[in-house]
């Protein structure tokens, strides 16, 4: 790798970092209007990482050495398809708090829901992450990095205290 690749490199990765602080809002619903978090900035920063691994990868189809050395040009299909699976896991990834559960999806196909008795408590947040706790042991980690956040914290404390009233 040359030394102007991998400035370039750290160029990009800093300014898809900064722009990836765009992709969260204070306030995250579904189309039930229940409140949300997202993992949008995941989204966002695994499609950049994707689309720049496809332009580097299309624009080394060519090179000598490349040609010479085809598993570089492998290694980088390896890192565009990872970077696109990112995004798509990041899009698909969801927390969702009803009035009776909070569900959590993973994939499409796998949900995971656990009603609101099972919840014990919210931890405050401890640098910048929440954590609520769960009766069986879980935790669900709600790390600065959802987006909806405020909202859905704020909402979880008032059906939680509703249930203790």
């Amino acid at each position: 790798m040359t030394s102007a690749f991998i400035s370039q490199f750290v160029l990009f990765a800093f300014i898809a970092l900064g722009a990836s602080q765009f992709t969260q809002r204070k306030r995250e619903v579904d189309s039930a209007g229940n409140p949300t978090l997202r993992f949008w900035s995941t989204c966002f920063l695994g499609l950049i990482s994707g689309f720049f691994f496809l332009w580097v990868t299309l624009k080394n189809l060519g090179d000598p050495f490349h040609q010479r050395h085809p598993e570089n040009t492998v290694v980088e299909a390896f890192f565009c398809a990872f970077g696109f699976m990112g995004a798509a896991w990041g899009y698909c990834y969801k927390i969702t708090l009803t009035s009776t559960a909070i569900s959590l999806r993973y994939l499409p196909f796998l949900t995971r829901v656990y009603p609101l008795e099972s919840v014990d408590k919210v931890e405050p947040m401890a640098k910048g992450s929440a954590r609520i706790l769960l009766s069986d042991g879980r935790k669900i980690t709600v790390v600065p990095f959802f987006s909806g956040r405020p909202y859905f914290l704020e909402n979880l404390g008032k059906l939680l205290g509703r249930r203790n009233a």
